[in-house]
């Protein structure tokens, strides 16, 4: 299921031109949001851009975890998705 997870997320969310790189493997993805894909530009903090994401998220019944906090001198904004050991592909299509 996690090469199935892999390949929805950079066929349908990969060329968003927000979304700045996707990492991960098996079922914990990664997904960072960046201001200019181009020149991976970085939001501010104040925009709060992850944690629009997380709450728009939640409101369609997804939940998936948002930054963090912040350590060091890099800002990233990025989701973490990582369903269920037992998650079927339909829902994985659902969740992506």
């Amino acid at each position: 299921m996690g090469h199935k997870l892999e390949a929805l997320l950079y066929e349908e969310i990969g060329p968003l031109p927000l979304v700045g790189d996707i990492r991960g493997r098996g079922l914990f993805w990664a997904i960072e949001f960046v201001l200019d894909k181009n020149s991976k530009s970085a939001f501010l903090p104040r925009d709060n851009f992850c944690g629009k994401v997380v709450k728009v998220a939640l409101s369609m019944g997804l939940n998936i975890l948002g930054n963090l906090g912040h350590t060091g001198e890099y800002q990233v904004d990025h989701v973490l998705v990582c369903p269920a050991y037992t998650t079927t592909e339909v829902e994985l299509a659902n969740i992506v």
